[in-house]
């Protein structure tokens, strides 16, 4: 499977890179990433982070884009949405990279896009589905994914489909979080259907002892947040006794 893979990905990798080359003569294409090495997103980060290098050591084993090898420089921003512009303007104006890459975080990307107005640099593949990184069309924005209403509203369809009814949904109580609400409404209400409860989180540190009773009774949960909250969100799901998809 591997080879295959390899012929989709290195030719997609060239053609989003290489359209921003012009004809410049450096050495290195920088490429800058500013996103949660450490803290609440980290593990998912982690792994995100392993398949993007994979992809740029094979595009620098072939030669590199017109012989310019790509080189990914990371700063740790926390998911902390003011860390995560400080570090883009240090990536943009004292590293000078070509683009930024892969941010993590609804209203981490969106403070972005001012700065990447006013610089004229892209954003390549955010790991968002922030429709407001879609509608109005961001002309600095390359998405790579679909949006969070879309995979909301097709999670209830899927829900439904099987036969499930009693459904709740748990959100981060932040741009990110009532984005992806409004496709869960929109699922729900496609099949007749009203929530269970609708129940706002806190993004970092959600109040499970107040969240979990609203939702226990419920045949299925819709958490949207980032990894780890929603982990533990299922183990006190669990510890309190739920079966809850």
């Amino acid at each position: 499977m591997r080879r295959p893979v390899r012929r989709v990905l290195a030719p997609l990798a060239f053609a989003l890179f290489s359209s921003f080359l012009g004809s410049t003569a450096q050495s290195q294409i920088l490429i800058g990433q500013s996103v949660g090495i450490t803290g609440t997103v980290a593990a998912t980060v982690a792994e995100a982070d392993q398949g993007a290098q994979m992809l740029f050591d094979h595009v620098n084993a072939q030669g590199g884009i017109h012989g310019q090898k790509i080189e990914l420089i990371r700063m740790d921003d926390q998911f902390d949405v003011k860390r995560t512009l400080d570090n883009a303007k240090t990536l943009i104006e004292q590293r000078n990279v070509l683009a930024l890459f892969m941010t993590r975080g609804t209203p981490n990307t969106q403070e972005l896009i001012p700065l990447l107005d006013q610089q004229g640099v892209a954003l390549i593949g955010p790991s968002t589905g922030a429709i407001a990184l879609s509608k109005p069309v961001q002309r600095h924005v390359y998405n790579v994914r679909a949006t969070y209403q879309r995979e909301t509203e097709k999670a209830v369809n899927l829900l439904t489909t099987v036969g499930v009814r009693d459904i709740a949904v748990v959100y981060a109580n932040d741009s990110f979080g009532k984005d992806a609400l409004i496709g869960a409404q929109r699922g729900l209400s496609a099949a007749n259907l009203t929530a269970v409860a609708e129940v706002p989180a806190d993004r970092i540190s959600p109040d499970y002892a107040s969240i979990i009773p609203q939702v226990a009774k419920a045949h299925a949960v819709i958490w949207v947040g980032s990894g780890t909250p929603v982990a533990n969100g299922i183990k006190a799901l669990r510890a309190a006794g739920s079966g809850a998809q």
